[in-house]
């Protein structure tokens, strides 16, 4: 299979996501014809609008790396929910305690998603980091309903029903696998040799490429990196985990091979944890 160069702004610029193949799916009278929902981009991330058992609009962050759907705890409360049970999630930095909120409507541009259960976290951090109010965060759920098309250049999220979708784009078809409720797709990184791993297609993180500190270390990734510069990361704990970032030569998904791409490696000392779920990942 030849490779393709790509600027990663043309990677990027439309991506669709279909976790529904091998779910049962109840058909809804509103998905019989695509729904469009414009959305903002604040630091790479897709931001809807959408409300909540009838409340105003509220901000959410549309994350394929997302296992479960989460709203603010300080937002639950403001709109009188009832938080059941207490538990420690496990984030990056460290663990931070959630609850769950049951029997929640989401309307997103008049698209229904009834009786869902979303956790209740913390988000402060998380706004302090982008400057702005975050409502909350659309997972799985989302996405086990629908074909999500992300056009990242139009800035339209389009809803499609799965029974009757057929793409007709010039796309690139790649196979992804569902763990935990969140999409993996086999990758590869190019240095001074050919290293593959599984990684998280993660629409919910910043960056472009997040590479975990054990699988670095096993590939002696860094040792192929010329110069890196130290952070502080942590989006729900923030400055509580620390990094390197430094460009790799290559970075390739399917056929499209990535130049010289800013990755993040993690100095987390145990498997990296996603944020709002307890998985590790590369």
């Amino acid at each position: 299979m030849g490779h393709r160069n790509k600027s990663i702004a043309r990677v990027l610029s439309l991506i669709v996501f279909s976790f529904s193949a091998s779910i049962p799916f109840r058909a809804s009278p509103q998905a019989s014809r695509p729904h469009r929902v414009p959305f903002e981009i604040t630091n790479n991330l897709v931001i809807l609008q959408g409300s909540i058992n009838g409340s105003k609009p509220l901000a959410f962050i549309l994350d394929t790396g997302a296992s479960t759907s989460v709203i603010s705890d300080s937002r639950a409360k403001q709109l009188g929910m009832k938080l059941d049970g207490k538990t420690d999630a496990t984030t990056q930095g460290g663990s931070i305690e959630a609850s769950f909120v049951k029997g929640v409507s989401l309307n997103l541009s008049g698209i229904e998603f009834p009786n869902m259960t979303m956790a209740a976290i913390q988000l402060s951090g998380l706004e302090a980091g982008l400057g702005q109010t975050i409502d909350g965060v659309l997972g799985y759920e989302v996405f086990k309903r629908f074909v999500v098309e992300i056009d990242y250049g139009s800035r339209v999220v389009t809803f499609y029903e799965p029974q009757s979708y057929k793409y007709s784009g010039r796309g690139e078809g790649i196979p992804i696998s569902i763990e935990d409720n969140t999409p993996f797709v086999i990758s590869k990184i190019r240095g001074s040799k050919i290293v593959e791993g599984n990684f998280l297609i993660d629409t919910g993180a910043p960056g472009i490429l997040h590479i975990a500190s054990p699988f670095a270390a096993k590939h002696k990734l860094l040792d192929s990196v010329p110069r890196t510069i130290s952070i502080t990361s942590g989006a729900l704990l923030a400055g509580r985990s620390s990094g390197k970032i430094g460009r790799i030569k290559n970075f390739q998904v399917g056929s499209c091979v990535m130049k010289d791409p800013v990755a993040n490696f993690s100095q987390y000392s145990s498997q990296y944890r996603r944020d709002r779920r307890k998985r590790s990942r590369h």
